[in-house]
C-alpha cells in the first residue's frame, strides 16, 4: 500500500503518552507504525501540567493543545473550542481526522467534515457499561453527540461485540469496519523456558480500578494460596482502588504473597517473570494486555466477556467443581464467569497443577496472535481504510 496516495492524518486522543492506558498505548504504537510506513500523521491531545505543548515522541508529532478548565460546563466548552481552533489553523495539514472514541469532539469534527470536506474516522475501544455509548449517554447533550457520530465516514470496531453495539445504536452497517488491535510479536515474544520449573507466579497487568475485577481476583487468590503457599500474585499497575485492595489483602492475610508493582511503561519483564496471566475484568474491548500475554506464550485465564471470547478461542471442555464453580478450557486459555471467585480459583489451580495443559494453550495463543493480531496486520488495514477515503 503506497502512503503517497494517503493525505495527512490528524489523530485526536484525549490522553496520550506519558499517560499509560490501554487505548493510549495502542494509539502510540499504531501511530508510530503508520509513520514508519511513510504516513504524514500528527496527534492532538490534552494539555497536562508539566508537559510541553509540543514534542516529538518516537517520531510522532504530539500537540498538547486541547485545553480544559475545572469549572463545570466550561470544561467541555474549552475542550471543544480548543479542538476547533487547532483544526482551523492547521486546516491544510490533514484531510482525515481519526478520533480515538466517541466524545465531545464529535460535533466539532463533523463541522469540519461538512464545511471543509474532511473525512472522519472514529474508533471504539470499549463495550458494555464501560464503553463509549454508556459514557456518552451520561454527558449533557449526549444524544446529540450520538446522532452526529452516526454521520462519520467510517466507524472502526475492534471486536464483534462492539460491532453489534454499533448496529444496535442504529449505525449503518456500510460504515462499520472491524480492525482488531495488533501487537508487536517481535518484541512480545516467549521467554526461554526451564525444564522442570514449577508454576508459581501469577500476574495481573492493568489499571487498579473499578470494573477490572480485582477484588474477585484477590478473593480467588486467597483460596489458591491456602493450597499452594509458594504462589505469588503481582499486580502491575496503579489506580484509585489501590488502598481498598491493600485493605482486602491485609484482611485475608495475603500481605506476604501479593506484590504491588506499580505502573510500568514496559511490562515485558513482568510477563517473562510470570507463569499465568489473569484478566478478571467485568468489561473489555479488546485487551492489549491479553494480546501481549498471548504473544509472550503465557497461559491465560480471562473472563467470559466481549473480545476475550474471540481471543481465547473455541471452547473445548466445560469443567464444574465444588461450591458451584465452573470454567471452560478453550484452545488458547481458560474462560471463567465474571465476579466468580470460586470458579477463578479453580481455574488457577488447574493451570498450576497441569503443566501440559498450560503449555498447550499458551503455545496455541501465540500462534493465533501471529496469524491474526499482529501490529503489521493492523497497520495495513488502517492504510487500506485511509486510502479508501
Amino acid at each position: 500500500m503506497s502512503s503517497k496516495k494517503i493525505p495527512g492524518i490528524l489523530v485526536i486522543s484525549a490522553l496520550f503518552y506519558p499517560y499509560i492506558g490501554g487505548a493510549e498505548k495502542h494509539f502510540q504504537n499504531l501511530s508510530r507504525s503508520l509513520i514508519e510506513k511513510g504516513l504524514c500523521l500528527i496527534v492532538l491531545t490534552r494539555r497536562l501540567k508539566g508537559l510541553s505543548k509540543f514534542e516529538v515522541i518516537e517520531n510522532i508529532p504530539v500537540h498538547r493543545k486541547i485545553i480544559t478548565v475545572p469549572l463545570g460546563p466550561f470544561w467541555g466548552i474549552m475542550y471543544m473550542f480548543s479542538i476547533f481552533w487547532f483544526l482551523l489553523i492547521n486546516l491544510n495539514k490533514y484531510q482525515i481526522i481519526h478520533c480515538s472514541q466517541i466524545d465531545l469532539h464529535i460535533p466539532v469534527v463533523m463541522f469540519f467534515k461538512y464545511f471543509f470536506r474532511k473525512k472522519v474516522v472514529v474508533r471504539l475501544s470499549g463495550a458494555s457499561y464501560y464503553g463509549d455509548f454508556e459514557r456518552v449517554k451520561k454527558l449533557k447533550g449526549g444524544f446529540l453527540i450520538l446522532r452526529a457520530s452516526r454521520r462519520v465516514d467510517k466507524v472502526v470496531a475492534i471486536s464483534g461485540e462492539i460491532e453489534k453495539e454499533l448496529i444496535d445504536h442504529s449505525f449503518s452497517k456500510d460504515k462499520i469496519i472491524i480492525i482488531p488491535n495488533g501487537v508487536n510479536v517481535e518484541y512480545y515474544s516467549p521467554r526461554k523456558k526451564t525444564e522442570g520449573q514449577s508454576l508459581s507466579n501469577i500476574c495481573f497487568v492493568g489499571r487498579l480500578a473499578n470494573g477490572k475485577g480485582l477484588d474477585t481476583l484477590i478473593d480467588a487468590f486467597s483460596k489458591v494460596s491456602g493450597q499452594h503457599n509458594q504462589t505469588r500474585l503481582k499486580l502491575v499497575g496503579q489506580g484509585l482502588k489501590m488502598s481498598e485492595l491493600r485493605q482486602q489483602i491485609e484482611r485475608l492475610g495475603l500481605c506476604d504473597h501479593v506484590d504491588f508493582v506499580g505502573e510500568k511503561e514496559d511490562v515485558l519483564t513482568y510477563y517473562h517473570q510470570s507463569d499465568i496471566l489473569v484478566l478478571p475484568s467485568e468489561s473489555e474491548g479488546m485487551s492489549n494486555v491479553l494480546l501481549e500475554a498471548m504473544a509472550c506464550e503465557l497461559p491465560i485465564i480471562a473472563t467470559d466477556i466481549g473480545a476475550n471470547v474471540e481471543l481465547i478461542g473455541e471452547k473445548i471442555e466445560e469443567v464444574t467443581g465444588g461450591e458451584g464453580s465452573k470454567y471452560c478450557i478453550c484452545s488458547n486459555g481458560i474462560l471463567v464467569p465474571p465476579r466468580d471467585a470460586n470458579s477463578l480459583a479453580e481455574a488457577i489451580k488447574m493451570l498450576l497443577k497441569d503443566r501440559a495443559l498450560s503449555e498447550r494453550v499458551a503455545y496455541s495463543a501465540r500462534r493465533k496472535v501471529e496469524e491474526f493480531y499482529t501490529l503489521s496486520h493492523e497497520t495495513e488495514r488502517y492504510m487500506s481504510l485511509y486510502s479508501s477515503l
